[in-house]
C-alpha cells in the first residue's frame, strides 16, 4: 500500500537483542540477559518475542524499555519486525558516550541520569549529532568536535529533522507525521509511520527543515498545551505551500500535556488515527484580525505547579532577581561566591545543600581576568562551570557592547546551548543603553521579555544594581533601587546588602530579601570577607534590612558614584550634561564632584578643539588621555596667564583664554586694570581672574556662571524664579546663587557683587 501510513512488520528483533547481549540465558520462548542500561549484576532484563514479531523487552530492576534500546545502540523502532536485520555498529552508529568529565558512574550526569539517546543522522546515514534525555526531564545536544570528542551543545552543527535517513528513503506518496519529541516519533517509527520532529521542542522548527517536506502531505500531532498548540500552528505556517497538504489533527482524550505516545498507551489504534486523519480538514493560514483581541485563559486550563528553587526561598529556576546594594558593599563578590558553591554542588550561606549549576556572567565594570576569575578561585569554584558573554560579534568581525533590547535572543540560544542554570546582568542598566531608567514605561519594556526568557528557559536571571542613599526619609529599601519603580516591580525576589551596623572593621555585610513574590522572606544571614579572600558566612543576622537601609547614617557620596559609575560607562559625556542629569537625580553638585574626585573621574577639555566644552570619563574610560584637566590649577599665578572664561562678546563668548589674550578689551567703569576685572564693557567676564578675599573665583563657580550666561532671558527668568522659590537656607542652592549673580552682572556690565578683584 504506496499510501498508507503503517506498513507490514517481517523481521525477527529478538534474534538481533540476543546477538547484541551478554550473558543471555534462555528462559520461556525468550531469554534473559543483564540490562546495559545499569550496573546489573544479575540477569534482570527478559525478552520475549511478541505476537507480531516485536520484541517485549522489561527490566525487573526499573529501567526504562527507551533507556535499554539506546544503551545498545538502538531505538524503539528496532523492536519491530521491519527495523532491519543487521545490528547499526558502524563506527558512526555505536552508541557515542559523554566526556568523561560530564558523566560520572551509571550514566548520569549534572542534568542526572541518562533515560534516552536520540542519534539525528544525515541523509546519509552518518551521526550527525546527538540528543540525550535525563532525569529529571532535560534535553541536552551533543556534538563532535574537531578531535571526534563527543562535547556538550550544538557548536557550529547545524540541526537537522529527527530520522532523516528513513524520511528521505520513504515513499514520497506517503503522509509524514510531525511531532514534538523523538520519543513521539520513535513510537509511530514503531508502528511503521514515517515520522519526524526537531531538535530542542517546542518553538525550535526552522523554515529550513521544509525542505525536506516538500511535496509530501503533513500531518501534525499536538502535544495538549499551549505551548504545543502554538509549535503545530507554527510548523503549519512555515509548510504551506511547501508540503502537498499540511492537516493538524489533535487527538482527542488526551490528559494535560498529553501527546501521541500517551493516547496510544491509552487505547488509541493506527486505525483510528488513520479516520482522524480523514476526517481533519486541510490546514489553512488563519485571517489576519482586524485589530488586535484579548488573549483569555480559564485558570481551569491552568495547571500549578511549586517554585523551582536552586537556593529555597532565595533563589528560583524562570524568575528575575534583582540583588541591590552600595558600590563597594561586595556585590559582585557575592554573585561570585554563590556561583563557585553551585558548580561544585557545595553547601550554600544557610546551610543547605547547592545543586550543581552552571552559572553565566554579563559585566559591565569587572574584567574576567583580574577581577571575577580570582574571585572565583578563592571559593574554590569549578571554572568549566562557570561562563560569560565578552561581547556581541558583529558578522563583519566587529565587537558590539551586549544590549537588552537587541540582543535576546542571542542570549536565549546560548544559555540553552551551553544549559545555563543562572544568568547574572551586572549592572543591568549598563545593558539598557537607550532606556530612561527612571521612566516607568522603558524599564518595563526593557525587563519584561527578560522575565519571559527567564520563563521560557527556565533561568535564574539576577540583575545587579545600585542604591540611592540611605537618609533616614522613610522610603522603604525596595524604593531604593536607582531608576524606575518598575525594576522592583517586575523582578520576582529583590535582595538587598548593607553594612553590618556596629562593625568595627567596616568588612561585615549584611544579605537579605526585601521582596519575594514566591514565598515568606528567609531571614536575613550576615558575611564578611577578608582582602583578598573568599566570603565567609556567620549565620543569621539579628538586623532588619528595612532598619539598615531606610535609617542608617545618609551615604550621598555611595548615590553619586553610582550615577557617574553608570553614566560614564559608555564613554565620556559634557560636564554640563553630567551636572543637568545629576541635578535632576536629586544628587548636589558638590557631592557629585566629590564623588568624581572619589572615582577618579577625568575632567578634560574636547582634543583639537580650541572652543571644545569639558568633558567627563571614568579614569579607564575614552577617549584615553585629555589634554587638559578641568580641575588643574592655573599654570602661572600672575595676572596676565591667569585662565579666563568670557560672556558676552560676539567673538569671544564661551571661550577659555588668559587675562593677557583679552587685553585689548575696554574694561568697563570701576573695573580695574592690569587682569584682575570684574567685569568690562559690553558684559565680558573674566570669571577665572576674579579673586575673593582668599584668592581666584573658584573653577567649577566659574563653570556654573557660564553654563548659566548661556541660557535664553526666558530661561534665566525661569531659573531665578525657582531659586526665589527655594528656601534661603537650602545649602544645595548655595552655589547656584553665587554663580547665577556673577553671570547676571558679567551681562550687564556691572562689577561681579562680592568679590574685589
Amino acid at each position: 500500500m504506496a499510501g498508507s501510513a503503517f506498513p507490514v512488520h517481517s523481521a525477527e528483533p529478538v534474534e538481533r537483542l540476543r546477538t547484541l547481549l551478554g550473558t543471555v540465558r534462555p528462559c520461556g520462548a525468550g531469554f534473559t540477559a543483564r540490562c546495559p542500561a545499569h550496573d546489573d549484576q544479575h540477569n534482570s532484563l527478559k525478552v520475549d518475542p511478541g505476537d507480531d514479531g516485536r520484541a517485549l523487552v522489561k527490566c525487573f530492576a526499573g529501567c526504562d524499555t527507551e533507556a535499554v534500546v539506546a544503551a545498545l545502540g538502538l531505538g524503539l523502532a528496532d523492536l519491530f519486525a521491519d527495523a532491519g536485520t543487521a545490528p547499526r555498529l558502524a563506527v558512526d552508529d555505536q552508541r557515542p558516550s559523554p566526556p568523561a568529565n560530564d558523566q560520572g558512574s551509571g550514566g548520569s550526569d549534572r542534568a542526572g541520569p541518562i533515560l534516552a539517546e536520540y542519534l539525528y543522522r544525515d541523509a546519509a546515514g552518518p551521526v550527525h549529532f546527538r540528543v540525550t534525555r535525563h532525569d529529571p526531564k532535560t534535553f541536552r545536544p551533543w556534538h563532535r568536535d574537531p578531535s571526534g570528542r563527543w562535547t556538550l551543545g550544538m557548536g557550529d552543527v547545524a540541526p537537522i529533522p529527527y530520522r532523516l535517513p528513513e524520511l528521505a528513503a520513504a515513499d514520497p506518496r506517503r503522509s509524514v507525521f510531525v511531532v514534538e519529541g523523538e520519543k513521539d516519533v520513535d513510537r509511530l517509527a514503531a508502528l511503521g509511520a514515517v515520522a519526524t520532529c526537531n531538535p530542542g521542542g517546542a518553538g525550535k522548527w526552522r523554515p529550513e527543515f521544509g525542505a525536506h517536506l516538500a511535496g509530501r502531505r503533513v500531518v501534525i500531532l499536538p502535544d495538549n498545551d499551549a505551548a504545543g498548540r502554538r509549535h503545530a500552528a507554527r510548523v503549519a505556517a512555515a509548510l504551506h505551500g511547501v508540503a502537498a497538504g499540511v492537516r493538524v489533527v489533535a487527538l482527542p482524550g488526551l490528559p494535560e500535556k498529553g501527546d501521541v505516545s500517551d493516547w496510544l498507551d491509552a487505547g488509541g489504534t493506527p486505525a483510528e488515527l488513520k479516520r482522524l486523519i480523514a476526517d481533519a480538514p486541510a490546514w489553512r493560514p488563519p485571517a489576519a484580525p482586524a485589530g488586535p483581541s484579548l488573549v483569555v485563559t480559564s485558570l481551569a486550563a491552568v495547571r500549578p505547579v511549586p517554585v523551582d528553587w536552586l537556593w529555597p526561598r532565595w533563589l528560583a529556576r524562570g524568575k528575575l532577581h534583582i540583588l541591590g546594594g552600595h558600590a563597594g558593599d561586595g556585590k559582585s563578590t557575592l554573585t561570585a561566591a554563590l556561583a563557585a558553591v553551585c558548580s561544585t554542588a557545595g553547601t550554600l550561606p544557610d546551610g543547605a545543600p547547592a545543586p550543581r549549576a552552571r552559572w553565566r556572567f554579563l559585566l559591565a565594570e569587572d574584567a574576567l581576568d583580574d577581577t571575577l576569575r580570582p574571585r572565583l578561585d578563592a571559593h574554590g569554584a569549578d571554572p568549566s562551570q562557570v561562563f560569560a558573554i565578552e561581547a556581541v560579534r558583529e558578522p563583519d568581525g566587529r565587537d558590539r557592547l551586549f544590549n537588552l533590547a537587541d540582543h535576546l535572543p542571542l542570549l536565549e540560544a546560548a544559555i540553552r546551548e551551553h544549559g545555563i542554570d543562572v544568568a547574572v546582568i551586572d549592572p543591568v542598566t549598563s545593558f539598557m543603553p537607550r532606556t530612561d531608567r527612571n521612566a516607568e514605561g522603558d524599564v518595563r519594556d526593557a525587563l519584561t521579555p527578560l522575565g519571559k526568557l527567564a520563563e521560557r528557559t527556565g533561568v535564574a536571571v539576577v540583575g545587579i544594581m545600585h542604591v540611592g542613599k540611605p537618609n533616614g526619609t522613610g522610603r522603604r529599601p525596595l524604593q531604593q533601587l536607582l531608576g524606575a519603580t518598575a525594576f522592583g516591580a517586575i523582578a520576582r525576589t529583590v535582595w538587598m546588602v548593607a553594612p553590618c551596623p556596629g562593625d568595627t572593621t567596616g568588612a561585615r555585610r549584611v544579605l537579605g530579601v526585601v521582596k519575594s513574590n514566591l514565598a515568606m522572606k528567609p531571614e536575613a544571614l550576615e558575611w564578611s570577607r577578608a582582602e583578598d579572600g573568599p566570603i565567609a558566612w556567620h549565620g543569621v543576622s539579628k538586623h532588619d534590612l528595612g532598619d539598615l537601609l531606610g535609617g542608617a547614617p545618609a551615604r550621598p557620596r555611595d548615590d553619586a558614584e553610582g550615577f557617574l559609575s553608570e553614566l560614564l560607562r559608555g564613554g565620556s559625556r559634557g560636564a554640563a550634561d553630567v551636572l543637568a542629569l545629576a541635578k535632576a537625580a536629586g544628587i548636589a553638585e558638590k557631592t557629585l564632584r566629590r564623588a568624581a574626585d572619589d572615582l577618579g573621574i577625568v575632567r578634560f577639555k574636547q582634543p583639537n578643539a580650541r572652543n571644545g566644552p569639558w568633558l567627563w570619563r571614568l579614569p579607564d574610560g575614552t577617549p584615553a588621555s585629555a589634554a587638559v584637566d578641568e580641575d588643574a590649577p592655573p599654570k602661572v599665578a600672575t595676572p596676565e596667564d591667569a585662565p579666563v572664561a568670557i560672556f558676552g562678546s560676539t567673538h569671544w563668548s564661551g571661550k577659555v583664554a588668559t587675562a593677557g589674550e583679552t587685553g585689548h578689551l575696554p574694561p568697563s567703569e570701576g573695573a580695574t586694570e592690569g587682569g584682575h576685572l570684574a567685569g568690562f564693557g559690553g558684559g565680558h567676564l573674566l570669571a577665572g581672574a576674579l579673586r575673593s578675599p582668599d584668592g581666584l573665583v573658584p573653577p567649577d563657580l566659574a563653570e556654573t556662571a557660564r553654563r548659566i550666561a548661556a541660557l535664553t532671558p526666558a530661561e534665566r527668568t525661569t531659573y531665578r524664579t525657582e531659586l526665589a522659590q527655594a528656601p534661603p537656607d537650602d545649602p544645595n542652592l548655595a552655589h547656584d546663587r553665587a554663580a547665577f549673580g556673577i553671570a547676571e552682572a558679567a551681562l550687564a556690565g556691572r562689577p561681579v557683587p562680592g568679590w574685589a578683584p
